[in-house]
């Protein structure tokens, strides 16, 4: 999370192109949207126990669980032609180029705007990401297959913008780690719905699939759609310099965790 920060200030200051990032987690995870209430959402000492690491994003959404997955974040220039100049603008182009890059791997999507609403309205922050598609989202069948959310700096400099491709279906466990103050009837709706109106690569294609597959997939689907060519590196050392400072002073915090309002995100690091 500190990285994908320090890259879209690295955009934001002119020091960096655009750049899309692709990785995967090191151990079972989950994220918090950046409005969303931890108390509400998770419980964080049944995370400790089950081993799970908890983090909350600097974009907004809802939750999500990140086991097998690609994850994804494009950092770019608020106002662009090629990228967009709004959320929603930005939203569709993105979403354009991950159906393309599914493309490749024989997966035909469609995205949220022409699918059916299964869930709840995305301004709903006590639900999981992947309970409903919102504008611009993939699914197959009517089931997401991926979630994203996006930060705008205030000054419009740049943006920044967050998604998860799901290798496999594992976001029914959210409901394991809900704080007890939920009913279980409200957790066991939470899994039946996390496991019926979602979907994993694996479950489309029958076969395993890799995460440098599917990272392959989307340097050339990227590239395809936009029509522009993509050059691996490595962050800079500012970025990691400055990704290394966010994490101290936020996303390893616990404080950060459960009382965001003490924080102030800073849109000119």
């Amino acid at each position: 999370m500190a990285l994908d920060e320090a890259l879209l200030h690295s955009v934001a200051s002119g020091d960096s192109p655009p750049v899309l990032r692709v990785y995967s987690w090191s151990s079972p995870s989950v994220s918090l949207g950046y409005n969303q209430s931890c108390e509400r959402e998770l419980d964080l000492e049944r995370c400790r126990r089950l081993g799970v690491q908890a983090v909350r994003r600097p974009t907004g959404g809802r939750s999500v669980y990140h086991g097998a997955e690609l994850t994804y974040s494009v950092a770019g220039p608020g106002t662009s032609s090629q990228l967009g100049a709004t959320i929603a603008e930005t939203c569709r182009l993105i979403g354009g180029a991950i159906r393309r890059s599914l493309a490749l791997l024989t997966i035909e999507t469609t995205s949220g705007r022409n699918a059916r609403k299964t869930g709840r309205h995305c301004s709903d922050l006590t639900s999981p990401c992947f309970t409903s598609p919102s504008r611009y989202e993939i699914t197959v069948g009517g089931k997401k297959l991926a979630g994203s959310a996006q930060k705008r700096l205030g000054d419009g400099r740049a943006f920044l913008q967050q998604g998860s491709l799901l290798l496999k279906n594992e976001q029914a466990r959210l409901a394991e780690l809900m704080p007890g103050t939920r009913r279980e009837e409200e957790r066991n709706n939470l899994a039946a719905r996390l496991g019926s109106q979602v979907v994993g690569l694996e479950d489309l294609l029958g076969r395993p699939v890799g995460f440098d597959e599917v990272a392959e997939a989307f340097q050339r689907g990227f590239a395809e759609y936009f029509d522009c060519e993509m050059i691996n590196s490595e962050p800079s050392e500012n970025e990691i310099d400055l990704s290394k400072k966010l994490e101290r002073e936020r996303y390893a915090s616990r404080e950060w965790m459960v009382n965001k309002s003490n924080f102030t995100v800073a849109e000119k690091v």
